[in-house]
């Protein structure tokens, strides 16, 4: 399952971000795609990895900074499954990583980055998403 607000955003823009993605590949071929994005953004990026992997192929890796948790344990699998690298960036101190909450059935994919509040030290969290 998949955020419901999430995706309708992430629907307001899919037919730009296709095409955008088709004319590119018809352009330079099959070259590895990276999607990334912040906050919110993150939470779409994570949902434009998974639909233009499925329609194009070739979503190799994810960055995302302050991402909210976009779906339950069985997207956040399906995620992690799909997309060979995963990096979620998050600062200690930044609410929206933690929401929705876990007790409302929102998972984050793995791996994790996590930076103190000064971002001077940061450690790489288990994969447990």
């Amino acid at each position: 399952m998949i955020h419901a607000g999430f995706y309708a955003a992430f629907f307001s823009v899919e037919v730009k971000i296709m095409n955008a993605i088709k004319g590119l590949k018809d352009k330079y071929g099959n070259p590895p795609i990276f999607t990334t994005g912040s906050s919110l953004g993150a939470a779409l990026a994570t949902i434009a990895g998974i639909e233009i992997n499925a329609v194009y192929g070739n979503v190799k890796e994810l960055h995302l900074f302050g991402c909210p948790r976009s779906g339950n344990q069985a997207y956040a699998n399906f995620i992690k499954k799909s997309i060979p690298t995963i990096w979620r960036i998050v600062h200690d101190r930044d609410i929206v990583p933690h929401v929705p909450m876990v007790s409302q059935d929102f998972y984050h994919p793995p791996f994790e980055v996590l930076f103190d509040h000064e971002l001077k030290e940061f450690k790489i969290c288990d994969e447990s998403g």
